[in-house]
């Protein structure tokens, strides 16, 4: 079993290399995301995904259109 340091050590760990992730899941381009999920094979649904991205386009384009 392990001692308490090695856990909070593994546990500290896992978190670091999670926010790593993220920073890299947050650089990502919307083509770059698309890709990986299709790739990871998660369910996802692409079109559901690309509604989204569409009404943010279209509230974007709004605002900036004034």
């Amino acid at each position: 079993m392990r001692d308490e340091w090695t856990q909070e050590y593994v546990k500290y760990s896992n978190e670091v290399l999670k926010e790593n992730i993220i920073d890299e899941i947050e650089s990502l381009t919307v083509h770059d995301f698309q890709d990986i999920l299709d790739n990871k094979k998660l369910d996802v649904q692409v079109d559901e995904l690309d509604r989204i991205i569409d009404e943010l386009l279209n509230v974007l384009f709004e605002e900036r259109a004034k």
